[in-house]
């Protein structure tokens, strides 16, 4: 956001626009935009003229994964697209409407972590309905579901995180919840995604070794049991799922 002070008067440029008269309210407690549209387009055309005078230049130091960059666009940070600065804010969400979904989610957070799965799956409901692109709310609301033995629903909202960010937990989870109701052969893709991605993850080439075995798949199932044991050898549960295949 950026904002403009003209004598008493601070203008922020935002997609819910605020304007401030600061000797009435040095706090900036109440936005009179609405009231005064008038002045907000004028000091809308005072920023723009200013901003034509700017040397832009770019940050080349700055590089962000593919992964970063989704988490942005879910945050509201980034349009995800190339615009001028005036059509990107204008398609962005309000800083305003989505501090009080973080701050819920943040209390979700402090729910889960303290195991009451189900008062935490209810702040979270309401947060990806306002904010359906929010991938955190959504990953955390698929962990509380499976965590109270809801596997349909679990799935659902881990299937919303990977279509916003197909990261690998993305994929390892929505496969877990998966196979938990006897899908192997959906969670296979997922699975296999999601070992390309993190090869050195042992969970996803065993949970694919698992998904192999129960379609019948065996020596698939036993090229992953053997290739976790080549990342972790003391990893028991491929040990014992390798000799069950012998």
């Amino acid at each position: 956001m950026r904002s403009v002070i003209v004598d008493n008067w601070k203008f922020i440029r935002s997609p819910q626009p605020e304007l401030y008269d600061r000797l009435a309210d040095p706090r900036e407690l109440r936005n009179l935009a609405q009231d005064k549209a008038a002045e907000v387009k004028q000091f809308d055309q005072t920023l723009r003229e200013l901003e034509s005078g700017f040397v832009l230049r770019d940050a080349p130091t700055v590089v962000m994964s593919p992964h970063d960059k989704r988490k942005l666009v879910s945050l509201g940070y980034t349009s995800g697209i190339t615009t001028t600065k005036a059509e990107a804010t204008d398609q962005l969400p309000d800083i305003k409407d989505l501090l009080p979904h973080f701050n819920a989610y943040a209390d979700a957070q402090a729910l889960l972590s303290a195991g009451d799965n189900e008062a935490a799956a209810k702040l979270l409901k309401p947060i990806v309905k306002a904010a359906p692109k929010y991938f955190q709310a959504w990953y955390n609301l698929g962990v509380c579901e499976q965590l109270l033995g809801h596997l349909p629903e679990a799935e659902a909202a881990f299937r919303k995180a990977v279509e916003i960010d197909g990261n690998a937990w993305a994929q390892l989870a929505l496969s877990k919840a998966l196979l938990a109701q006897g899908k192997a052969a959906e969670a296979i893709p997922h699975l296999e995604t999601a070992v390309s991605l993190q090869p050195d993850v042992v969970d996803a080439s065993f949970l694919l070794g698992e998904a192999f075995r129960q379609q019948g798949k065996i020596d698939q199932a036993r090229l992953q049991f053997e290739r976790v044991l080549e990342i972790n050898p003391e990893f028991g549960p491929a040990r014992k799922a390798l000799q069950s295949l012998q």
